[in-house]
Parts: C-alpha cells; sequence; structure tokens
C-alpha cells in the first residue's frame, strides 16, 4: 500500500447487518480524516485555511477533524477538503468473498 492510502477490507462483510454498514461507514471516513489531517499538519493547513478554501465556516473544518465517525459527515464535504488539499482519493471496487458456511 502507498503512503498515504487508506484500504478497507470488507471481503468478509457480505452479509453485514445495518449497525456493521454503519460502523464500516464510520471507520472509513475517520480513515479519511485522519489523512486529511496528516495532510494539513505536513502542509501547514490551518482549520481557517481548510475552510477559506472549501468555501465553508471554520466550525465545520474542526467538527470534521475532531469527529469523523460523525453520521453527519458527508462524502461530500470529505471530498471538498481533499479537493481543497489537492488530493484525490482512488476507490477500488473488487467483488466480495462468499460467506463461509
Amino acid at each position: 500500500m502507498l503512503p498515504g492510502s487508506v484500504q478497507i477490507d470488507t471481503h468478509n462483510e457480505v452479509h453485514m447487518t445495518e449497525k456493521a454498514q454503519v460502523q464500516l461507514s464510520r471507520s472509513i471516513k475517520a480513515q479519511v480524516v485522519t489523512e486529511i489531517a496528516k495532510r494539513m499538519k505536513r502542509g501547514k493547513v490551518s482549520q481557517s485555511d481548510l475552510a477559506r478554501r472549501m468555501g465553508t465556516s471554520r466550525a465545520v473544518v474542526h467538527r470534521l477533524l475532531k469527529r469523523p465517525r460523525d453520521t453527519s459527515l458527508t462524502l461530500s464535504t470529505l471530498t471538498s477538503a481533499l479537493v481543497a488539499l489537492k488530493l484525490t482519493a482512488t476507490v477500488r471496487l473488487t467483488p466480495a468473498k462468499p460467506a463461509k458456511a
């Protein structure tokens, strides 16, 4: 895996419960937010700077960074932060393995 990349293995999650899906979603968001925070620190980008680049308030950025597992955090907000930091995200989809009997 490349430095700064995020990998989520869901191969064994073919028959996920709704609760498990929410937990997986939160985990993915948290990993992406962790990478955003690292890039902000590396690039010396403040929350105010990122908010200005995203066209949003500093409160939104603060919430993004401090509560990444919040279910109200949207893919749109994450994408906006990535674009503002001049980052791209790659998602690779592969067939899930059938559940073991």
